[in-house]
């Protein structure tokens, strides 16, 4: 290895795999154990080399799986993006050495400190296996366009030609089998599953799909073939079709495929921008059903489902490792789109067929029977299920080798698609039902052993026989739910694993409960993983996953048979982040988002523990079930006759009037301002009818006013999120997504403005509010009115109400600047902690999660949690003495004492240490000692990082937590981010090594 890979630190490169030789590169370097920079050995940079770099580019940018190409001589790097989309390097005119420049990212050589300087930051194996281009400044991110890589970049070329076919005069359903069909035979050709005789035997010295585009006769001749060869079942060509496309139209084809502009002036060259020999089958997959999605114009409740999702939950249902030889089994996707989950299940059966046969070849007699004894789907939309036919397919050809093997024998295609209102499908196939899963009770009903799938969510919109299946078990009218419950009903002895919405946990009340109730007591729930925050992530972000679906998503392992051995906890996964450590595509999870719930809390269907494990601890859970068992707000304002209610709402017909409301001013949601909402902020609303009047006596002065939306803004000088509440002393209505609380005592409701205005308040509603953190930020009265009262204490109100006033006059005298009261908040806050009596280890927990679990939710990977630590870092010495402050308490009366040493990180090393030791109580030693740690420790610390991410399915990473015991030695080795050396965390830690400690063995 060169002195410059040296200098870059990368410890951890391999030799390429059979696979990646054939990319061009020589070896790999890996993040746990996935590939993220590939590089390539040259001896220097002259015109043949930068032509080959060129085309290891073309292959990676189809490979898609690695961001950067490093390529070196023995005095200089350069570095390629792989994201950005190749150029035609075969064109004679082409200025290479120009177009490879765009591509580059960086280079240097080996004299030049100061630019190696900067790579090192960015580029290094610690910088690379850290992320740090994505949470770090610098200017390389924004070249990294993940718009242009291989799949969103094929996507847009089949969007863009088909509604230019669709404009030229093609049928929307002509123009879909047309690109689909295509798509389908380059793949074949691509890796070699047609002969060369196919397109010769139609037009003559043609050898590829492209050479027939010219001449419509020898096209649809060999489309022909095509359906012979696989039954008919895959985009058949009708008659319509035959006698709408012209040659036009092909070209646009042939052009969409060979350079992915239909607009382009380019002529025809031996090059094309996509080679479906190096495009993973999974990603076809993906590119289906994202074409099918842009070209859908009616509203679809149905998400695509990322594959790394798909494979996350098949290694817990249908796993491959360790040899399983199980393969006789009957799979079901209820809702099977264009087949993402039955590709993976059948690549999983063949696998465990193999492992039951390891000395037999798979032919393709073989391969055909396990597809159609194992594999089975529903789905209503038509070209879906044509999608899912011709999928699996590709991956039964994925097994052949060669791949023209079912050719040579002779073989045809099974027929799948039951469709009995196609009639261009001659005979129907048992595996795929093109009909309606909760309304059918035909055939496809078997007895499943495993159910897989993603059902379409929803609560608008919802069709009647959704509508009636629900109301016939007391069920909310949720779209997914049906799903759910019938998938017992199809497997009554097999496994279930179905996404669904994060809501059927969260919600509590009504109807929800109902299901609840049902779902945790009636099956046996194994494992629940809570992936909502996914869907933050924004499509600018490497690795970002369900980044585009609107609905939070949880994965749901049951079955309607427990097991023999019942376990007393249900596994929760729930990732705070979906900020990756690393550069590779993908999530990663820390250990500690990964709980065991008590399943008979779980079993309780108003329980808030779904909620507050996903965001916070056993601790966040034990303090707000202690404030839960408080007298609430609900019962003092029920009590003392407060009037509550939400403001009008319109409607179209709207048949409703009402002069009462339209003689007193009117705020918008929008004019309710924190504290203070001057009266000028108000309006008159002389023209409108209403669909519900609201609640009149919250219209009554003096009354507060709360937000039922979080709103950022700029409070205390900084953007923040907040729950906006004010006192008003004027009549006043308003719009729904207000909530009104009216009562006669002014001193009350100003306190009470403070209050729902609090940090305190913020914690609380984050915890156990059904949709804020989760969906929808926002908060509703019957959650809002749980919170703990402290309103029997007169002299806390007088307290909190002065302090209004101060606020109310600062306001006021600088209106309408916005003006900074952090201090006086605080002396609010400290006022709500003391009345409440919250513990000083309750306020670590409250402060934390606001300054950095709050924080990380909204600001993802731009917030302070994720943010590396500093040399020397405050909040690393304040988690030191915490830790040490907490099991020296435990050691009271021991002879013992626990002291640290801190270490100065790297910033750009992906984790940080601590080392804690017990020493002689008598001993003058300071709790805290500071250390710097030099290269060789950084170093080390790097190495480490490769055996704290695992790899638990394709792009899902656990990162673990080290806690390491070496005799009177405790070493504490976690991820380089604040968020985990928070004083909260310390206590959480403290209580953990406390169990461990008094579990070990005595020697």
């Amino acid at each position: 290895m060169s002195s410059i890979y040296e200098l870059l630190q990368f410890t951890n490169v391999k030799d390429v795999s059979k696979q990646e030789k054939s990319l061009g590169v020589d070896k790999t370097h890996y993040s746990g154990d996935f590939p993220t920079v590939f590089f390539k050995e040259v001896e220097d940079f002259n015109q043949e080399t930068l032509k080959e770099i060129a085309q290891i580019h073309h292959n990676l940018w189809n490979y898609k799986k690695v961001l950067f190409l490093y390529v070196t001589t023995k005095a200089e790097i350069r570095i390629y993006n792989c994201s950005s989309s190749p150029f035609d390097y075969k064109k004679e005119k082409t200025d290479i050495k120009n177009e490879l420049e765009k591509l580059e990212l960086a280079r240097s050589d080996i004299s030049d400190r100061d630019t190696l300087d900067t790579l090192f930051e960015i580029f290094s194996a610690s910088a690379i296996d850290s992320g740090s281009i994505w949470t770090r400044r610098n200017n390389f991110s924004e070249k990294i366009k993940l718009n242009k890589r291989v799949d969103s970049f094929l996507i847009e070329s089949l969007v863009k030609t088909a509604k230019r076919l669709e404009v030229e005069g093609l049928d929307l359903e002509i123009v879909h089998s047309l690109i689909m069909r295509s798509l389908f035979i380059m793949y074949l050709e691509d890796k070699g599953a047609t002969p060369e005789s196919f397109y010769d035997n139609e037009k003559q010295n043609a050898h590829s799909y492209f050479d027939l585009l010219d001449d419509k006769d020898a096209t649809y001749s060999f489309f022909e073939k095509i359906k012979d060869n696989f039954n008919g079942n895959v985009f058949p060509v009708t008659k319509n079709e035959e006698e709408q496309v012209q040659v036009a139209h092909l070209l646009l084809i042939k052009k969409c495929f060979t350079n992915g502009d239909i607009y382009s002036e380019t002529l025809f060259t031996n090059w094309r921008i996509f080679k479906f020999d190096i495009i993973q089958i999974e990603l076809l997959s993906e590119i289906y059903e994202k074409f099918l999605t842009k070209m859908k114009k009616e509203e679809t409740k149905s998400y695509y489902t990322p594959p790394a999702l798909v494979e996350l939950i098949f290694n817990e249902v249908l796993p491959v490792k360790n040899n399983q030889k199980e393969y006789q089994l009957k799979i079901l996707d209820p809702t099977c789109g264009s087949g993402i989950f039955l590709v993976e299940a059948y690549k999983r059966i063949v696998q465990r067929w193999q492992n039951a046969h390891p000395n037999e070849e798979k032919d393709f007699k073989t391969l055909k029977t396990l597809m159609t004894n194992s594999i089975y789907g529903v789905e209503l939309e038509k070209k879906s299920i044509t999608v899912a036919s011709f999928s699996l397919y590709l991956a039964l050809l994925d097994f052949l080798n060669p791949k023209n093997l079912w050719y040579l024998d002779g073989e045809k295609f099974p027929y799948l698609i039951n469709d009995k209102d196609d009639e261009n499908i001659e005979v129907q196939g048992n595996n795929l039902f093109r009909t309606n899963t909760i309304e059918d009770n035909s055939e496809f009903e078997k007895g499943y052993d495993l159910i897989v799938g993603n059902p379409p969510y929803g609560k608008t919109k919802v069709p009647d026989y959704i509508k009636d299946y629900c109301k016939k078990y007391n069920f909310s009218q949720e779209f997914v739910i049906p799903f759910i419950h019938k998938s017992t009903l199809l497997a009554p002895k097999g496994k279930i694993a179905l996404l669904a919405t994060t809501k059927l946990l969260t919600n509590t009340l009504g109807t929800s409960q109902n299901f609840r109730k049902w779902l945790f007591n009636d099956n046996y729930v194994e494992k629940v993983y809570n992936l909502s925050i996914l869907r933050k992530a924004p499509k600018s972000f490497g690795g970002g996953l369900f980044s585009s679906a609107v609905v939070p998503a949880s994965i749901f392992f049951f079955q309607k048979e427990a097991p023999k051995k019942i376990s007393k906890t249900i596994e929760y996964w729930a990732p705070k982040t979906y900020i990756k450590n690393h550069i590779a595509e993908g999530v990663l999870i820390d250990s500690s988002d990964i709980k065991y719930l008590p399943r008979d809390e779980c079993q309780r269907s108003d329980s808030k523990i779904w909620k507050i494990a996903q965001w916070g601890t056993l601790n966040d859970f034990m303090l707000i079930n202690d404030l839960n068992n408080r007298k609430s707000l609900k019962s003092f304002f029920q009590k003392n006759n407060f009037s509550t209610g939400v403001g009008f709402e319109l409607s179209n017909p709207c048949d409703k009037d009402d002069t009462e409301i339209k003689n007193i001013p009117h705020l918008g949601v929008l004019d309710v301002s924190l504290y203070v909402t001057n009266r000028n902020q108000s309006k008159s609303i002389d023209n409108i009818k209403f669909r519900r009047i609201g609640s009149k006596e919250g219209y009554k002065a003096p009354h507060i006013l709360i937000k039922e939306g979080i709103k950022k803004d700029i409070f205390n000088d900084k953007e923040d999120y907040r729950i906006i509440s004010s006192y008003v002393d004027y009549d006043c209505s308003y719009y729904k997504g207000v909530i009104g609380i009216h009562f006669t005592d002014k001193k009350v409701l100003q306190a009470l403005s403070t209050y729902f205005n609090s940090f305190f308040v913020k914690y609380f509603m984050f915890l156990s509010s059904s949709s804020w953190g989760l969906e929808r930020d926002t908060i509703k009265s019957n959650e809002l009115f749980l919170l703990p009262s402290f309103l029997d204490n007169r002299e806390v109100i007088n307290k909190l109400s002065i302090y209004y006033t101060k606020i109310e006059k600062i306001i006021n005298d600088n209106y309408p600047s916005k003006m900074n009261i952090l201090n006086i908040e605080k002396n609010i806050n400290r006022e709500i902690l003391k009345v409440l009596n919250i513990s000083e280890e309750g306020r670590y927990i409250i402060n934390d999660m606001i300054e950095y679990t709050i924080d990380l939710f909204y600001k993802g990977h731009k917030s302070i949690a994720v943010k590396p630590l500093d040399t020397i870092s405050p909040e690393t010495i304040l988690y030191a003495k915490k830790l040490c402050e907490e099991l020296n308490e435990t050691l009271n009366g021991s002879d013992m004492k626990l002291v640290s040493k801190v270490y100065s990180t790297s910033y750009y090393n992906p984790l940080s240490l601590i080392r804690f030791q017990f020493v002689d109580k008598d001993e003058k030693i300071e709790d805290v000692e500071l250390l710097s740690a030099d290269s060789e420790f950084n170093e080390s610390l790097s190495k480490l990082n490769e055996f704290t991410l695992n790899e638990y399915s394709k792009s899902i990473y656990v990162q673990k937590n080290i806690i390491y015991y070496d005799d009177d030695k405790i070493y504490m080795i976690k991820p380089n981010q604040k968020r985990f050396w928070t004083q909260s965390q310390a206590i959480e830690d403290a209580q953990k090594i406390t169990l461990e400690i008094m579990s070990m063995p005595d020697e």
